[in-house]
């Protein structure tokens, strides 16, 4: 299979995993060239990882004729208008999460995309790694009978204490629930299908967060979102789900998704990760009847495919393969939106359902023999 050119846009914070990966791991992809708004970074980043070309502007890298999927790792702000500029370039193009910021800029690069016959793919890439795929097999094989419920949850301390550059992260468009969401909201449609209402309520519980990590250490920001969020969804095939996304404190529970059904009980692993082995999967059998007073104990369940480490740009790899196969990426545009259209309706709180008016194709497993191996 010939490999599939990409360009990269973004070479910040999140571009080193991208780049290490897209680089080493997967034999499908070549990178041919980086771009920054800071030209600097976009020379070190090449350097660092042996790429052809740094180019001084994006526009110089959207006119090279050899890039067939652009690569979108900028703020979540300027996706939309990278993907567009990517799209009317001729370019197929995979954002890092969300798709957009809102429902008009979504459906605007679904309809060029789909104009122009070009794919649109959008993170979280960690469904289609080994956890996940594992616990759809689960699911389809008959382990949980029929679902009944679904919670998620991820209640942690902000990216205030890790992240070189926080305040974006509390600016519109980001928060709790647009950065860490898209993880679980995907995991949930990604397993269990489409979304039909959702209802939501939330809080912003300080005025100013104190930064501790470097090199804003001291530095205080304001934060514009909700920092705490519960939401309840009613699924279309009627499982309920419940959960909450914080960056206002630390859960006892762990960060994940469980699934509730009449055979049995999943816990994913955690979905912002690929899931490896001190992320295992628990699994417990709802038990007929009493077996003598005799509790059984919560499995815990090895995955079963490869690409369990931090493996992002796998769902890059899976676009290229798709690119090459004249079939859809598995993390479409399609899906994106739905998802979007979730999250911002957990981010702006109605106690009163708001009915989710998008819907997509479910896509089908991973099929690892079809995607080219890890290790070039």
């Amino acid at each position: 299979m010939e490999r599939v050119n990409v360009g990269i846009i973004g070479c910040g914070n999140i571009s080193d995993i991208y780049l290490k990966n897209l680089t080493t791991l997967y034999d499908n992809v070549n990178v041919l060239a980086v771009s920054d708004m800071n030209p600097e970074a976009a020379r070190e980043q090449a350097k660092k990882y042996g790429i052809k070309k740094a180019c001084t502007d994006n526009e110089e890298l959207l006119a090279m004729r050899e890039i067939e999927i652009v690569l979108i790792l900028t703020n979540p702000a300027s996706h939309a208008e990278l993907c567009k500029a990517a799209l009317r370039a001729g370019k197929n193009v995979y954002t890092e999460k969300p798709l957009a910021t809102n429902l008009s800029e979504a459906d605007e690069l679904i309809g060029i995309a789909k104009e122009k016959g070009l794919l649109v793919g959008c993170a979280p890439d960690t469904v289609l790694g080994a956890g996940v795929q594992t616990c759809k097999k689960l699911i389809a094989d008959g382990w949980v009978g029929t679902p009944i419920g679904v919670r998620f949850q991820n209640i942690a301390v902000g990216p205030e204490v890790w992240h070189p550059n926080p305040a974006p992260f509390y600016s519109a468009g980001a928060g709790p629930v647009l950065d860490i969401g898209p993880y679980y909201v995907t995991c949930m449609v990604y397993l269990l299908g489409a979304v039909k209402r959702v209802a939501s309520l939330g809080r912003t519980s300080r005025n100013q967060v104190l930064v501790t990590s470097a090199p804003h250490f001291g530095e205080s920001v304001s934060p514009e979102v909700h920092t705490y969020v519960s939401g309840l969804l009613e699924f279309e095939s009627g499982v309920i789900g419940s959960g909450t996304l914080s960056w206002d404190g630390n859960s006892a529970a762990d960060a994940g998704v469980e699934i509730v059904g009449t055979e049995g009980t999943i816990v994913v692993p955690n979905p912002d990760c690929f899931g490896g082995k001190t992320d295992a999967i628990k699994y417990k059998r709802t038990e007929k009847r009493e077996l003598n007073g005799y509790d059984p104990e919560w499995a815990q369940l090895p995955v079963l495919f490869s690409h369990s480490g931090n493996c992002r740009g796998l769902g890059v790899a899976e676009m290229a393969a798709g690119l090459r196969m004249g079939r859809r990426s598995r993390l479409n545009g399609e899906m994106a939106r739905h998802v979007l259209e979730i999250l911002l309706a957990l981010a702006n709180p109605d106690k009163n359902f708001v009915e989710i008016q998008s819907r997509f194709v479910p896509m089908p497993a991973m099929d690892f023999s079809t995607l080219p191996g890890m290790l070039r």
